[in-house]
């Protein structure tokens, strides 16, 4: 594969500006008629060094991982419908403010990365994210259980959020007693 080649192939790719400039000085260096053989080869291993440092810089920053940095957000409401202790009659329904809710990054995960408080209105927000997948979950109350000894269980969502983008996840309604 010539030099030529590389160029049409990383430009096919959109690599940054930097990189392109370097390859064009490599098909400069590649091309040109240098007259002393010594000082070609100095030239080729020098040239070589720039690609693979430009090779490096492209693919080490192909892939941005879910998380903070970016510039996308979350947003979404919580709801509590409040019910008598034995769980059969609606009591009321009301704003969650004051709430815990916990945003995981990533999938394959389990453990929660960023968790916030939701405001007197029962609104959460999520913000600096970069494009990905994320689990967003808050804990409601159930009757108590052998099994679940703190009587809690998860109310969670998944969701992909793209490039700059607000994404309103909803209102999530939980119960509580």
């Amino acid at each position: 594969m010539n030099v030529v080649q590389v160029t049409l192939l990383l430009t096919k790719y959109q690599i940054n500006s930097y990189l392109r400039d370097v390859l064009r000085l490599l098909k400069v260096v590649f091309c040109s008629h240098i007259h002393s053989h010594k000082h070609q080869r100095k030239m080729k291993k020098i040239s070589v060094l720039f690609l693979v440092a430009g090779l490096f810089c492209f693919v080490s920053s192909c892939k941005k991982v879910e998380g903070e940095g970016g510039s996308s957000k979350i947003v979404g409401k919580v709801t509590v419908k409040n019910y008598n202790v034995g769980g059969s009659i609606l009591e009321g329904t009301y704003p969650g403010s004051d709430e815990d809710v916990y945003i995981i990054y990533g999938e394959g995960n389990t453990y929660y990365n960023d968790r916030i408080k939701t405001s007197y209105d029962g609104t959460f927000e999520f913000s600096y994210l970069q494009p990905g997948t994320y689990t967003i979950y808050v804990y409601e109350d159930v009757l108590p259980e052998p099994t679940n000894a703190d009587n809690k269980q998860v109310v969670l969502l998944t969701t992909e959020l793209g490039k700059k983008e607000t994404k309103d996840v909803g209102e999530i309604i939980i119960k509580r007693k």
